[in-house]
């Protein structure tokens, strides 16, 4: 970027400026309305009380402190083109942006482990890594994950300044035109990248073939093992064969149940598996913006477009899970006393 400043006496500048506002200022109210609304659902709700809702809930708290804190505090740094307050404060806003961008990668990524524990693992096993003691364990150690690379310049690698004001962004951020800044950024992008684009995606993927082996392995036990009709099931009783014990009846209702749990597994993780795209769809215009543009010659609104993408995630989150989470919406029309649906959902 060769201007280190925008010069807002620019009429273009000036609208371009006004709707960059609108729009931060839009995603911070319908952040916080969504994210307090899951944590109030949780809060409110025994039967959404589980441990996939629980790193929803714990996504949706970050969210808040983004869309209700730091993302207004974008606003005052876009609106005086500069930092109003202690420069210590504006390395503080700029490392926590950067520290809880990168806890909720970690978090989507616990979140995926979970389903994968939940989907391909029987469900003894599955609740021994469900417990609430495992659960703060998980929390602490994507916190360490997170905070040890991102607050490393606070441990003597780097320097403290490689969070401060950023004039290209128009907030406090990464730092600008400090030396090792870059490297540091694309550093922690480049881990945001590997475990955004490869780990979670990775351990979809195992969900998804584990899905499709075991709806090979239900087809091909209903259709063998289930008589054909009552008659043949009492010529197998009379004639002494081992299918003689299967009851039609009981047989397909133990099928039903096994198939509308399947269904209500892979609708929430698919419900979850959003989030993570929604996140990487974010992140990954902003990353090729770092990587490939050191020296900030792109256009500053292309820029800001990108860093507006970027933390979009924490606003459109809560949306995203809740609305199509058929517990969340029954939450809701408790809350607000609706009826958007005429017929109940089932969870």
């Amino acid at each position: 970027m060769n201007n280190s400043t925008l010069s807002i006496d620019d009429e273009q500048n000036k609208l371009f400026t006004i709707v960059e506002i609108i729009i931060r200022l839009m995603l911070a109210m319908t952040g916080t309305v969504g994210n307090a609304f899951v944590i109030y659902a949780v809060a409110m709700t025994p039967k959404l009380r589980t441990v996939p809702n629980a790193l929803v809930t714990a996504l949706a708290i970050l969210d808040l402190i983004v869309s209700a804190v730091l993302i207004p505090l974008m606003v005052v740094g876009t609106v005086e083109n500069e930092w109003p307050f202690d420069v210590s404060f504006c390395r503080v806003h700029g490392f926590m942006l950067i520290f809880f961008h990168a806890l909720s990668l970690n978090i989507l990524g616990l979140i995926a482990i979970n389903r994968f524990l939940n989907i391909t693992k029987p469900l003894h096993i599955y609740r021994k890594f469900a417990t609430p003691q495992l659960f703060v364990i998980q929390l602490i150690v994507a916190v360490l994950l997170a905070g040890l690379p991102v607050l490393s310049p606070f441990f003597g690698i780097g320097s403290k300044d490689f969070a401060g004001f950023n004039p290209v962004l128009g907030h406090c951020s990464f730092g600008y035109d400090v030396e090792g800044v870059w490297v540091y950024e694309v550093v922690l992008l480049s881990l945001g990248l590997l475990i955004g684009t490869v780990v979670i995606p990775f351990t979809y993927a195992l969900i998804w073939k584990h899905v499709g082996a075991s709806r090979s392995r239900v087809h091909a036990w209903s259709t063998s093992a289930l008589p054909k009709s009552m008659t043949e099931q009492q010529s197998n009783n009379e004639s002494g064969s081992p299918n003689q014990e299967v009851s039609v009846p009981a047989f397909a209702h133990a099928i039903s149940i096994r198939r509308i749990q399947h269904k209500d597994n892979l609708r929430l993780t698919r419900n979850l598996f959003l989030l993570f795209i929604t996140y990487t769809l974010s992140l990954i215009p902003y990353c090729v913006f770092v990587f490939f543009d050191k020296h900030y010659s792109f256009s500053i609104w292309l820029w800001r477009a990108a860093d507006i993408l970027l933390w979009s995630t924490s606003a459109v989150n809560p949306y995203v899970y809740a609305l199509m989470t058929s517990s969340f919406r029954e939450a809701f029309r408790r809350l607000v006393g609706l009826s958007f649906y005429s017929s109940p959902q089932r969870t």
